[in-house]
């Protein structure tokens, strides 16, 4: 099983998603989506932890984009999910339209203290053990009724910066389901490079047949930050060869 797939409990870890923080004092990163809300990508606040969670087990119920069974208990989600680095896409309080998608774990609010809500959430960490970790692997969730406002594109592109800035050579997705074309279309519009094809590689929800994956690759050594401290530039330039989804 590839190391992404596991999660690191108990000693001195704090599974807080901040490992090696000190190597991103730019945080937050505030861009805007294509319908002008503020948003900004930041590290998991406290209060958002059951947000990220909630977010994860609703993938994972749907049984459409992760090779789980089934759904994790809290501190599972926090061993897995927030065992390196982690970080939410959140709305900025007062950043233009309303915070779409906060109720979508059944509260009230996924609002943190200055009420910005989460939007979308993803993980860093290696994919190999020891002499190949400086291969990552990420996983992205994007909050249902935030689909299709660009969300996702902020998160792709700020993956591959934050990626690189904590040291990691190259990001390598291992199982990027066939019937999953909105990632598809992200990944590869983002510069990630298809290296091959697993045939029936999952029994998802929905299907009749096993579904075949791909696996995605991304050389960090060549990538180039196309803003200073923010993904304004970026999100301008990546226009011309990426829609946001």
């Amino acid at each position: 099983m590839a190391s992404c797939y596991g999660g690191v409990k108990g000693g001195a870890i704090k599974n807080d998603g901040r490992k090696d923080g000190h190597l991103l004092p730019y945080l937050p990163i505030q861009t805007s989506l294509k319908n002008g809300m503020k948003v900004e990508v930041d590290f998991y606040r406290e209060n958002e932890y059951h947000v990220g969670w909630a977010l994860l087990n609703k993938e994972l119920e749907e049984g459409r984009s992760w090779p789980f069974w089934g759904t994790m208990s809290f501190e599972e989600f926090r061993a897995y999910f927030l065992s390196h680095n982690a970080f939410v896409v959140r709305a900025v309080k007062g950043g233009g339209e309303a915070c779409v998608g906060a109720e979508s774990n059944g509260k009230e609010g996924v609002e943190g203290d200055e009420g910005a809500s989460v939007l979308g959430t993803y993980y860093i960490k290696p994919n190999f053990p020891d002499r190949c970790a400086h291969i990552c692997n990420g996983g992205l969730i994007t909050e249902e009724r935030m689909r299709g406002h660009g969300v996702g594109t902020v998160m792709a592109l700020s993956f591959l910066r934050i990626a690189k800035d904590l040291g990691y050579k190259a990001s390598y997705f291992n199982l990027v389901f066939a019937t999953n074309t909105v990632s598809i279309a992200l990944w590869e519009k983002t510069g990630f490079r298809r290296l091959a094809t697993i045939p029936a590689a999952a029994r998802l929800k929905g299907e009749e047949s096993l579904v075949d994956a791909y696996m995605y690759h991304y050389d960090l050594t060549t990538y180039t930050e196309l803003g200073p401290l923010s993904l304004e530039d970026a999100a301008v330039e990546s226009r011309r060869a990426i829609e946001f989804s």
